[in-house]
């Protein structure tokens, strides 16, 4: 379930990237963009659904599933090749919970939580 229906990607000039990924589950962008040597912009964007299974679940029975829609951003800096230090932000929108047997499509009552910023400072080690 976690590969891709279909994947976009795009590399402009000055090492812009986007990239598209239509999932069974979603849909997930990304646009990354250089600002200079050490400096980077990142944005995400999408639909995503997670699904939970209930305790006492059948095979066949419903999941409990949560949907949102997403926008994050992080600007973060290149210490050296392999570290780079960064501090993110983001909005989850239009969330629903819900039983279903399939992605998007309920069964039942949909219960809507509130709207939510996030955001964090990242440190992160490329082991390649």
């Amino acid at each position: 379930l976690g590969f891709p229906f279909f994947r976009l990607d795009w590399k402009g000039v000055r090492q812009n990237k986007l990239s598209i990924t239509v999932l069974p589950v979603g849909l997930d962008g990304e646009y990354h963009h250089p600002l200079g040597v050490r400096w980077n912009y990142f944005s995400r964007f999408g639909v995503s659904n997670c699904s939970y299974s209930h305790r006492m679940r059948k095979e066949n029975d419903v999941r409990l599933l949560l949907e949102e829609k997403y926008i994050d951003t992080d600007f973060y800096l290149n210490l050296s090749e392999k570290v780079t230090y960064g501090l993110h932000m983001g909005y989850g929108f239009d969330r629903r919970i819900f039983e279903a047997r399939d992605a998007f499509f309920p069964k039942g009552k949909v219960n809507t939580l509130a709207s939510d910023v996030y955001g964090g400072f990242n440190l992160e080690y490329r082991f390649k």
